[in-house]
């Protein structure tokens, strides 16, 4: 092997060993979190709970209305993660939906979560969107907080 290859071997290495390692500390974790700060429309709750392991590519995640509708957590897909924060997506269908100004039902609708777990400051973001149903396409509904991180 050539002085070049070498390199290129030592770097490839140290690319694979640091992947690895942010992937060891982020596997088999469970994050506590609570929303301190949430905006209008009610969407985003005031805690979540987020089992995350990277080792296996699996996440789930639950608070009240994922309690409300499924009773259990639901899968969350893991769909972007870095040494600093991983994000994840998950879907929750069927939610009871009630007309503010008549108090009547106004159907179920479906909503789409992303959550963004910055695990070097345990903060996390939460963005709760209509996809379907009243007010599907509105801007959704956002909140911040911290978490409290722990190894299951």
């Amino acid at each position: 092997m050539d002085l070049g290859g070498f390199f290129v071997f030592v770097r490839s290495f140290l690319m694979a060993c640091t992947l690895f390692a942010a992937t060891a500390a982020l596997s088999d974790q469970t994050f506590d979190c609570k929303i301190t700060d949430t905006g209008r429309g009610g969407w985003v709750t005031e805690r979540y709970i987020f089992k995350v392991d990277l080792a296996k590519g699996k996440a789930t995640a639950l608070d009240g209305l994922i309690h409300y509708v499924y009773e259990n957590p639901i899968a969350a897909k893991i769909s972007d993660t870095n040494d600093r924060t991983t994000r994840l997506k998950w879907h929750v269908k069927g939610v009871p939906s009630v007309n503010r100004a008549t108090g009547s039902s106004s159907g179920n609708i479906n909503l789409t979560y992303t959550a963004v777990l910055n695990t070097k400051t345990q903060e996390v973001n939460v963005r709760g969107t209509v996809t379907s149903g009243g007010g599907a396409g509105s801007s959704g509904t956002s909140g911040r907080g911290t978490c409290n991180v722990s190894d299951r």
